[in-house]
């Protein structure tokens, strides 16, 4: 509850499993491999033709629970790596 949303504290019970990006069962998006595949080759181009350093002067704080992560944005640079 948020008061100073000016909400009444009822909010609506949350559905489960609201983001289905390609759908499920006989209505599933024929495409969903050929995604996975898509994102998958530009993920290893990225990472493979890029030296990735954080962004001079970034000290992150770091939240350990529930899991380790930046507690900010984590600034990066990307270095193709025929200039490095």
């Amino acid at each position: 509850m948020h008061p100073e949303s000016g909400s009444s504290g009822k909010e609506p019970p949350r559905e489960r499993a609201l983001f289905h990006p390609f759908g499920g069962g006989a209505h599933k998006c024929i495409g969903m491999h050929f995604a996975k595949i898509v994102y998958c080759s530009f993920m290893y181009h990225l990472v493979t033709g890029h030296e990735i350093t954080l962004r001079p002067g970034c000290d992150p704080d770091w939240q350990h629970l529930p899991m380790p992560r930046p507690k900010d944005n984590l600034p990066i640079c990307l270095v193709p790596v025929d200039q490095v």
